[in-house]
């Protein structure tokens, strides 16, 4: 990314991460995708039963913590183009923080990349990941994802 700095953060050309916080809104990661969170993509693989989700803060659960050490992802299906039931680009909606968003079936397939763009405050976050589906069945419909940009390591 490339930002226009203003001359107070030129003195601060050593605090790199400070600097890049400044400059983007909490939880935002993609230019021009603004409502395209993290927690966009999870609750498009949540709604879709896709996949669970689990976090965990320290030792311990804490649902109230709103920053996570640990999570964990349990993947339970991929949906591919041809089993969508519709045009990859017809939009479905879920309902996010009593909000209610669209996706297309291509914001689904991103969403098993930028799900794991998440970290914490002291940049120490550990994914475990777990797939009930079987690896070469991936690999053989794979094509769709590579013609994306993604490729599923699992």
């Amino acid at each position: 990314m490339i930002f226009l700095l203003e001359n107070n953060d030129l003195q601060r050309k050593d605090e790199h991460w400070k600097i890049f916080q400044r400059y983007l809104v909490n939880g935002l990661y993609y230019s021009g995708e603004s409502y395209k969170t993290q927690s966009y993509y999870k609750e498009i693989l949540i709604s879709s039963r896709s996949a669970e989700f689990q976090h965990l803060s320290g030792m311990g659960h804490n649902p109230q913590e709103k920053s996570y050490n640990f999570s964990k992802i349990i993947i339970k299906q991929i949906i591919y183009v041809e089993d969508w039931d519709m045009s990859a680009m017809k939009e479905r909606q879920i309902s996010l923080n009593n909000t209610h968003m669209n996706f297309t079936y291509w914001d689904y397939i991103r969403a098993f990349d930028k799900v794991f763009y998440y970290n914490n405050d002291k940049h120490k976050h550990t994914w475990f990941i777990k797939s009930h589906i079987r690896l070469n069945h991936i690999t053989k419909k794979s094509n769709q994802f590579s013609g994306m940009g993604h490729n599923p390591r699992l």
